[in-house]
């Protein structure tokens, strides 16, 4: 090789080292997950971002490995710059450069489980051939099976993928062995790559590039199956069932409550159509509780499915306890669910149970977030400078995807002839709280200094009483949940009129509510999971009965444990024993029996603060609202006097009976719940929980 080939050779060794670091991330990322996850898991990346990174990696990849190339015609003797060694030389550097910039973006990001001392020797081999084979020719021919960035950061990336695992970690001793797979993949690929024939590994390389980037447009999480017809024939003249959950809307932001801000237009016009009940309560303060609540009619303390101690991110619904959506596939009814909500709601905690057709795919974010370990961390954070957050911090799909889901569904459903139960999920309320274009300027207080980034310190110097809430961040906080809850009411809208259209509406059952609140800062809480304060367990709650064109307001204490009795009862069946909801039709009194809400320990936020070791339960009677902590402390309150409470009673007024009642209800609960507890969700779902702050991890 001539000295004045030797840049523009290290140009090429660059350039592919660049792109073999591109194909075993975006392999591990890409394909390694679809092959080994179950499909409902499978949360593939972008794929126009990835076929960026292929131009940046090749590009930096070219650049590293020209400065590498000159600084070798510099140092090298003229003779040794006529040889190939030269070549294999500059590879190994290059293999040294991206595993010095793979290791310094893993090791502030270690998942659990992986110390730094063991990730820095498992990868020490291999490393030792690559400094070696960078001074001595000798070691650069022998050792060119191994000293390229393919058996590299093959090494690096692997093992930090094997430590990512959700499920089934390995031990440290057995670290290494898991390791021997991927490594006995790089060296084959690496024989494939060291023929002498520049043209015929250019080849090889793009190929192989190719396949990958080809996986990366082509492989996708899908619904799923296709809607499947249920036992039995369909009713013929039941009602159609839609039941929505605007997750984390509390009731106080709806301009259908009386909300000064208007928030909910279209969900007004169809309270004129409608019964809205201003006094609904979730059983539970988060998704998993208060969901399964809704699908069983059951309270958090009898069917389980909530935080609990023995399981990371919250303990499945029995298989014991049928849902709503079993119970009307063995009705006769189609049933099909579209969640925003991938965590809870998608597969692994037993919420997506009795829906043949299920749709919990996650988002499509061009610039969406990926593992912290990984090169494109760094290069995806550089480049969202250009954008706005719901750009590139939007976790959930938006309530028009999931719209469009729905839609297909009830189409495929009325051209059948079938009736159908449907279930959808929007999340644009949750935070990050991304309301998307002229939603996020609808209301006043937003601030683009307050980036999605700043919550987590906010939230934890919050909920430890190191400062309060500032009016700044409330305020902006705020207007974007309430452009968020403006967002999915127009998307509501868009709904209800494409059901209008499709001859749908009138004769079906539509349910909209929410699953919880959110607190902005009162009490030093922040979120959800935390509190049966009102602002976590206050809910909307609007149902149009089949039929119904006149508004109807109820006052009385409801709660969401009452959605599946009523389901049943309206369609005219036979509700379970072990359901504890009341019908709610217009045909039953909603007076009679106990409304409980309930909070259970938080698993990370109880590690922040002891204020948060604990469970709570709130009982309703009439305007009066007791809690109940199991460290023993006891709040009344009179929520016609004191909506906001404000004023604990319990010291003044006598709370014994109340106190009886609670203690009675879990006594009960402990006795129904006997039975082998289900198994834990092992699922990819785990990383995206800990992302979002529900449980502890890296």
């Amino acid at each position: 090789m001539a000295r004045t080939n030797v840049v523009s050779r290290g140009a090429i060794e660059g350039l592919l080292a660049g792109v073999a670091y591109w194909s075993v991330e975006s392999f591990l990322l890409h394909v390694l997950p679809w092959l080994t996850e179950p499909n409902a898991l499978y949360m593939p990346p972008h794929a126009g971002f990835t076929a960026i990174l292929l131009l940046i990696y090749a590009a930096v990849g070219a650049a590293i490995g020209a400065a590498l190339g000159f600084a070798f015609r510099i140092v090298l003797p003229g003779s040794a710059a006529d040889t190939d060694t030269a070549a294999l030389r500059i590879r190994a550097a290059a293999a040294l450069v991206w595993s010095v910039l793979a290791i310094g973006s893993a090791l502030p990001h270690l998942p659990r489980g992986l110390p730094a001392w063991y990730f820095l020797l498992c990868f020490s081999p291999i490393g030792l051939i690559l400094i070696a084979s960078l001074f001595s020719s000798v070691w650069a021919s022998r050792g060119r099976l191994f000293a390229n960035t393919w058996v590299a950061i093959t090494v690096l990336l692997a093992l930090l993928t094997v430590f990512n695992r959700s499920h089934a970690r390995p031990g440290l001793l057995a670290g290494a062995l898991w390791l021997l797979p991927f490594l006995g993949a790089a060296v084959a690929v690496s024989v494939l790559m060291s023929r002498r024939s520049l043209p015929r590994t250019l080849l090889s390389v793009a190929s192989l590039a190719l396949l990958v980037l080809a996986a990366s447009f082509l492989l996708r999480q899908t619904a799923r199956g296709e809607t499947q017809l249920s036992a039995g024939g369909s009713p013929a003249n039941q009602p159609n069932v839609i039941l929505i959950t605007l997750d984390t809307v509390r009731a106080d932001h709806l301009s259908l409550y009386g909300y000064e801000r208007d928030t909910t237009p279209n969900l007004r016009r169809l309270a004129a159509q409608s019964t809205v009940y201003t006094q609904a309560i979730s059983a539970g303060d988060m998704t998993l509780s208060s969901h399964a609540s809704i699908f069983t009619g059951m309270n958090p303390s009898w069917h389980k499915a909530h935080f609990d101690p023995a399981y990371e991110g919250g303990r499945p619904l029995d298989t014991k306890y049928p849902t709503i959506a079993e119970l009307l596939s063995a009705k006769g009814y189609d049933t099909g669910g579209v969640a925003a909500n991938y965590l809870y709601l998608g597969y692994g905690f037993g919420l997506d149970r009795g829906f043949a057709f299920h749709d919990s795919t996650g988002p499509k974010v061009l610039l969406g977030r990926t593992e912290p370990f990984l090169l494109r961390d760094r290069i995806r954070n550089s480049l969202i400078a250009f954008q706005k957050p719901w750009q590139y911090d939007q976790a959930f799909r938006r309530a028009e995807e999931i719209n469009d889901s729905a839609l297909a569904f009830f189409d495929r459903e009325k051209t059948r002839g079938r009736k159908f139960f449907g279930f959808l999920n929007y999340m644009d309320a949750h935070w990050p709280y991304l309301p998307p274009g002229r939603f996020a300027a609808m209301f006043p207080g937003a601030d683009p200094n307050l980036r999605t980034g700043h919550y987590d310190a906010m939230e934890r110097e919050i909920l430890t009483l190191r400062r309060p809430i500032s009016e700044r961040e409330r305020r902006h906080l705020i207007s974007q949940y309430d452009g968020g809850i403006a967002y999915m009411d127009a998307a509501l809208g868009a709904l209800v009129e494409q059901l209008k259209q499709r001859g749908i509406f009138e004769n079906t059952l539509l349910i909209i509510t929410s699953d919880h609140g959110e607190a902005f800062g009162e009490r030093a809480i922040i979120g959800h999971a935390l509190s049966v304060y009102q602002d976590e367990i206050h809910v909307p709650l609007l149902i149009k009965y089949p039929g119904e064109n006149a508004p109807v307001r109820n006052d009385d204490v409801v709660s969401l444990t009452d959605l599946a009795p009523t389901i049943l009862t309206v369609l005219g069946y036979a509700s379970p024993h072990n359901m504890q909801g009341r019908d709610l039709s217009r045909s039953s009194s909603a007076v009679g029996s106990d409304v409980v809400s309930e909070t259970f320990t938080h698993p990370l936020m109880s590690k922040w603060s002891p204020r948060f070791l604990r469970s709570e339960q709130a009982v309703f009677a009439g305007p009066l609202k007791f809690i109940r902590s199991s460290n023993g402390g006891r709040e009344l309150y009179d929520l016609a006097r004191d909506p906001d409470e404000q004023h604990n009673l319990s010291g003044s007024q006598p709370t014994d009976s109340f106190d009886s009642k609670l203690v009675q209800y879990l006594k009960a609960a402990a006795i129904d719940n006997r039975r082998k507890a289900p198994a834990p969700a092992g699922n990819g779902n785990l990383k995206q929980l800990k992302s979002l702050g529900y449980i502890e991890g890296k």
